[in-house]
């Protein structure tokens, strides 16, 4: 029995070196992959949370109850980004003046 094992060792060995040598790589370059294709989605994510309106938005409260007085469910989604009922809040003095 410790004769086959014993054969069958010194016959793998030659094979081993390349089948880790390659296995390794493969595991380097496939977390790679995953990191590069993790931070691609964080990118393309944030730059679709940038494109949402409500901030800027007339009728949009800040307040964690109520964000927004005309569209409440969809404030602050990516939903809001076609938002129809969008106004883009003034920064006059009477605009502001007749706000309150």
């Amino acid at each position: 029995m410790f004769q086959v094992l014993y054969f069958a060792s010194h016959w793998l060995t030659p094979f081993l070196v390349p089948i880790c040598f390659v296995l390794a790589w493969g595991l380097t370059i496939a977390a790679f992959l995953g990191v590069f294709s993790a931070v691609r989605e964080a990118i393309v994510k944030s730059q679709k949370m940038h494109a949402i309106p409500c901030t800027n938005c007339r009728f949009f409260t800040n307040d964690h109850r109520l964000k927004c007085t005309i569209q409440p469910f969809i404030a602050n989604t990516e939903q809001a980004i076609q938002c129809p009922e969008f106004q883009t809040k003034s920064h006059s003095f009477y605009s502001s003046y007749l706000d309150n």
